[in-house]
Protein backbone atom coordinates (compact mmCIF):
# COMPACT_ATOMS: atom_id res chain seq x y z
CA UNK A 1 0.00 0.00 0.00
CA UNK A 2 2.79 2.41 0.92
CA UNK A 3 4.63 1.72 -2.36
CA UNK A 4 1.48 2.55 -4.35
CA UNK A 5 1.03 5.79 -2.41
CA UNK A 6 4.62 6.81 -3.07
CA UNK A 7 4.32 5.92 -6.77
CA UNK A 8 1.09 7.90 -7.16
CA UNK A 9 2.64 10.87 -5.33
CA UNK A 10 5.70 10.85 -7.61
CA UNK A 11 3.55 10.64 -10.75
CA UNK A 12 1.37 13.54 -9.58
CA UNK A 13 4.41 15.64 -8.68
CA UNK A 14 5.95 15.01 -12.11
CA UNK A 15 2.71 15.98 -13.84
CA UNK A 16 2.40 19.18 -11.82
CA UNK A 17 6.04 20.07 -12.44
CA UNK A 18 5.71 19.54 -16.18
CA UNK A 19 2.57 21.65 -16.40
CA UNK A 20 4.11 24.44 -14.27
CA UNK A 21 7.05 24.93 -16.61
CA UNK A 22 6.75 27.67 -19.18
CA UNK A 23 7.16 25.63 -22.36
CA UNK A 24 6.11 27.60 -25.41
CA UNK A 25 5.70 25.88 -28.77
CA UNK A 26 6.08 28.66 -31.35
CA UNK A 27 7.73 32.03 -31.76
CA UNK A 28 6.91 34.89 -34.13
CA UNK A 29 9.06 37.92 -34.86
CA UNK A 30 7.28 41.19 -35.62
CA UNK A 31 8.83 44.42 -36.85
CA UNK A 32 7.92 47.80 -35.38
CA UNK A 33 4.97 48.05 -37.80
CA UNK A 34 3.47 44.77 -36.49
CA UNK A 35 4.27 42.87 -39.69
CA UNK A 36 5.38 39.26 -39.27
CA UNK A 37 9.06 38.95 -40.19
CA UNK A 38 9.21 35.20 -39.53
CA UNK A 39 7.57 32.49 -37.45
CA UNK A 40 8.83 29.11 -36.23
CA UNK A 41 7.38 26.09 -34.50
CA UNK A 42 10.07 25.49 -31.87
CA UNK A 43 10.02 24.63 -28.19
CA UNK A 44 11.16 27.31 -25.80
CA UNK A 45 11.42 26.95 -22.04
CA UNK A 46 10.92 30.21 -20.16
CA UNK A 47 11.77 30.25 -16.47
CA UNK A 48 11.00 33.23 -14.23
CA UNK A 49 12.56 33.71 -10.81
CA UNK A 50 12.41 36.68 -8.46
CA UNK A 51 15.25 38.45 -10.25
CA UNK A 52 15.70 36.79 -13.66
CA UNK A 53 13.85 35.52 -16.71
CA UNK A 54 15.68 32.82 -18.66
CA UNK A 55 14.67 32.07 -22.26
CA UNK A 56 15.93 28.69 -23.52
CA UNK A 57 15.04 28.00 -27.14
CA UNK A 58 15.80 24.49 -28.31
CA UNK A 59 19.11 24.38 -30.15
CA UNK A 60 20.33 27.80 -28.99
CA UNK A 61 22.19 29.18 -26.03
CA UNK A 62 19.91 30.36 -23.16
CA UNK A 63 19.47 34.11 -22.75
CA UNK A 64 19.25 35.40 -19.20
CA UNK A 65 17.44 38.67 -18.56
CA UNK A 66 17.78 40.43 -15.22
CA UNK A 67 14.70 42.22 -13.90
CA UNK A 68 15.48 45.88 -13.27
CA UNK A 69 14.33 46.63 -9.74
CA UNK A 70 13.38 43.00 -9.15
CA UNK A 71 9.63 43.60 -9.52
CA UNK A 72 7.17 44.05 -12.38
CA UNK A 73 7.26 47.53 -13.87
CA UNK A 74 3.58 47.35 -14.74
CA UNK A 75 0.81 44.99 -13.58
CA UNK A 76 -2.54 44.93 -15.36
CA UNK A 77 -5.09 42.78 -13.57
CA UNK A 78 -4.32 39.63 -11.62
CA UNK A 79 -5.52 36.06 -11.38
CA UNK A 80 -8.31 36.86 -8.93
CA UNK A 81 -9.27 40.09 -10.72
CA UNK A 82 -9.12 39.62 -14.49
CA UNK A 83 -9.47 42.57 -16.84
CA UNK A 84 -10.26 43.21 -20.50
CA UNK A 85 -6.76 43.19 -22.00
CA UNK A 86 -7.69 43.95 -25.62
CA UNK A 87 -10.90 43.64 -27.65
CA UNK A 88 -12.77 41.11 -25.48
CA UNK A 89 -9.67 39.17 -24.46
CA UNK A 90 -9.69 38.77 -20.67
CA UNK A 91 -6.87 37.87 -18.30
CA UNK A 92 -3.94 39.62 -16.68
CA UNK A 93 -0.39 40.61 -17.53
CA UNK A 94 2.89 41.71 -16.01
CA UNK A 95 5.52 43.84 -17.71
CA UNK A 96 9.20 43.85 -16.71
CA UNK A 97 12.06 46.18 -17.54
CA UNK A 98 15.03 43.88 -18.13
CA UNK A 99 18.68 43.97 -19.07
CA UNK A 100 21.25 41.38 -20.07
CA UNK A 101 24.68 40.82 -18.60
CA UNK A 102 26.15 42.57 -21.66
CA UNK A 103 23.93 45.62 -21.06
CA UNK A 104 25.19 45.80 -17.47
CA UNK A 105 28.85 45.39 -18.43
CA UNK A 106 28.65 48.02 -21.20
CA UNK A 107 26.98 50.55 -18.88
CA UNK A 108 29.55 49.77 -16.17
CA UNK A 109 32.39 50.47 -18.62
CA UNK A 110 30.79 53.80 -19.52
CA UNK A 111 30.50 54.71 -15.82
CA UNK A 112 34.13 53.72 -15.19
CA UNK A 113 35.30 55.89 -18.11
CA UNK A 114 33.44 58.90 -16.73
CA UNK A 115 34.66 58.55 -13.14
CA UNK A 116 38.23 57.47 -13.96
CA UNK A 117 39.23 61.12 -14.36
CA UNK A 118 37.81 62.14 -10.99
CA UNK A 119 39.81 62.25 -7.80
CA UNK A 120 39.38 59.44 -5.29
CA UNK A 121 38.71 55.76 -5.50
CA UNK A 122 35.30 54.23 -5.77
CA UNK A 123 34.35 50.81 -4.51
CA UNK A 124 32.53 48.22 -6.60
CA UNK A 125 29.28 48.71 -4.70
CA UNK A 126 29.18 52.39 -5.62
CA UNK A 127 29.99 51.64 -9.26
CA UNK A 128 27.29 48.94 -9.40
CA UNK A 129 24.78 51.43 -7.96
CA UNK A 130 25.72 54.02 -10.55
CA UNK A 131 25.44 51.35 -13.24
CA UNK A 132 21.89 50.50 -12.12
CA UNK A 133 20.97 54.20 -12.19
CA UNK A 134 22.41 54.40 -15.70
CA UNK A 135 20.31 51.42 -16.73
CA UNK A 136 17.21 53.15 -15.35
CA UNK A 137 18.00 56.15 -17.54
CA UNK A 138 18.32 53.86 -20.55
CA UNK A 139 14.97 52.28 -19.67
CA UNK A 140 13.37 55.75 -19.73
CA UNK A 141 14.75 56.22 -23.23
CA UNK A 142 13.42 52.80 -24.38
CA UNK A 143 16.93 51.46 -24.91
CA UNK A 144 16.39 48.28 -22.85
CA UNK A 145 14.20 45.27 -23.65
CA UNK A 146 10.73 45.05 -22.11
CA UNK A 147 9.21 41.65 -21.32
CA UNK A 148 5.46 41.11 -21.01
CA UNK A 149 3.80 37.94 -19.75
CA UNK A 150 0.09 37.80 -20.63
CA UNK A 151 -2.17 35.07 -19.25
CA UNK A 152 -5.50 34.74 -21.08
CA UNK A 153 -8.74 33.47 -19.52
CA UNK A 154 -11.45 31.54 -21.35
CA UNK A 155 -14.15 33.57 -19.62
CA UNK A 156 -14.49 37.16 -18.47
CA UNK A 157 -16.22 36.48 -15.15
CA UNK A 158 -13.85 34.12 -13.38
CA UNK A 159 -10.37 33.03 -14.33
CA UNK A 160 -10.21 29.85 -16.37
CA UNK A 161 -6.78 29.35 -17.94
CA UNK A 162 -6.78 29.42 -21.75
CA UNK A 163 -3.27 30.26 -22.93
CA UNK A 164 -0.23 32.36 -22.26
CA UNK A 165 1.83 34.79 -24.35
CA UNK A 166 5.35 35.96 -23.62
CA UNK A 167 6.96 38.73 -25.59
CA UNK A 168 10.16 40.67 -25.66
CA UNK A 169 10.06 44.17 -27.13
CA UNK A 170 13.45 45.44 -28.23
CA UNK A 171 14.64 49.05 -28.51
CA UNK A 172 14.17 49.10 -32.30
CA UNK A 173 10.43 48.37 -31.85
CA UNK A 174 10.64 44.75 -32.99
CA UNK A 175 9.13 41.98 -30.85
CA UNK A 176 9.56 38.28 -30.33
CA UNK A 177 6.25 36.70 -29.24
CA UNK A 178 6.23 33.19 -27.79
CA UNK A 179 2.94 31.24 -27.87
CA UNK A 180 1.71 28.30 -25.84
CA UNK A 181 -0.68 25.85 -27.47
Amino acid sequence: MMKKLIAVTIVLMCALTASAQGIYTSVHKYDKFDDVVWEKEIKTLITKTDSTIIVETKGTKPVEYYILGGEPFYVFGRRDSIVNLVSDVYGYEETFLVYTKDDFENKRKQILEVISDSIGGYNDRYIDGMTCLGLLEEAKEDKLPIITIRVVSKTQYCFTYDTELFWIKFNDGSRLIYYKK
